[in-house]
């Protein structure tokens, strides 16, 4: 979803795609909730924007679970569950996580000590 703003994505799957399950680039104000992603070779959720909302989804079997990329900023992810992707569970690119909010999440690995 490339420009996408305010909007409410729910209750949907992602599985299989060669790069990104889900992928928003230059949008924001968006939420993704209650997403299913898996077998995605890239992201199974690839945020690429900032002030975007990841809470309540599921990402297993992807290259990475839920990425926010280098200056994606001021995005929330929250009550996600994503365990066995390929790379890391959850992944910020930005320096100690800069002013993203990473909250009771649950997975096995993460990019950085800052992600929760």
């Amino acid at each position: 979803m490339n420009g996408a703003n305010e909007n409410n994505f729910v209750n949907n799957v992602a599985s299989g795609n060669g790069a990104q399950g889900i992928l928003i680039a230059d949008g924001s104000l968006n939420q993704l909730k209650s997403y299913t992603t898996s077998g995605n070779g890239e992201n199974g959720i690839g945020i690429f924007a900032r002030q975007n909302t990841v809470k309540d989804n599921t990402a297993s079997g992807n290259g990475t679970g839920i990425r926010l990329a280098n200056g994606a900023l001021e995005n929330s992810v929250k009550n996600n569950t994503t365990q066995n992707n390929l790379s890391f569970d959850l992944a910020d690119e930005n320096v100690n996580c800069d002013n993203n909010a990473w909250m009771s999440n649950i997975f096995t690995t993460a990019s950085q000590s800052c992600i929760q």
